[in-house]
């Protein structure tokens, strides 16, 4: 049986370049994989930093608006994003006031220190309630130009192919005007 004239050079061809081209198309695929997760946890604390600052300028100067803020923040983050939370920032942004919170997922209170006033059984204050360095109290909601208040979320990204390093953490700013309280 004889072979057709020109096809005897060319019968590995095919997979030789799938060896060269399959490794490409698996880097590519992981790197669009990377950067979605990435994406995703950008977008995540970016919403989670938005929607606790909406709290807070919301709650403005209620004893509890801390804790608000922060569970608008549990709100707006799913249940493994929790967990990379670094901590938490409230603060003037034209001031020096700013208070740090860090999630313990503790059932008494999620957060250290404390800032829910009604965390214990009453008195109100009581342990484990610690006082914010930034008293919700101090805000400044008159009218016609309240204060400012900003929410800082910052969250450690895991990189699962190794190429930026193993993590990274990430910082969201989100600044909003207080709301007046022109009616008492």
């Amino acid at each position: 049986m004889k072979r057709p004239i020109g096809k005897s050079r060319e019968q590995g061809s095919t997979l030789v370049e799938f060896a060269v081209i399959f490794p490409l198309i698996i880097v590519l695929v992981m790197g669009i994989a990377e950067f979605s997760l990435a994406f995703k946890d950008w977008l995540t604390i970016n919403h989670a930093s938005r929607e606790g600052a909406r709290a807070g300028a919301t709650a403005a100067n209620d004893i509890s608006a801390d804790m608000q803020v922060l569970n608008a923040i549990e709100g707006a983050l799913t249940g493994g994003d929790l967990n990379s939370i670094v901590d938490v920032k409230i603060k003037d942004p034209d001031g020096v006031q700013s208070t740090t919170y860090t999630y313990t997922g503790n059932v008494t209170c999620a957060w250290t220190p404390c800032p829910d006033p009604y965390a214990a059984a009453p008195p109100l204050y009581a342990p484990p309630y610690q006082a914010p360095n930034y008293l919700p109290e101090s805000r400044d909601v008159t009218a016609p130009k309240p204060g400012r208040l900003q929410v800082s979320v910052t969250l450690t990204h895991q990189w699962f192919t190794g190429f930026f390093g193993s993590t990274s953490a990430w910082t969201a700013d989100t600044i909003m005007r207080l709301e007046p309280r022109v009616f008492g």
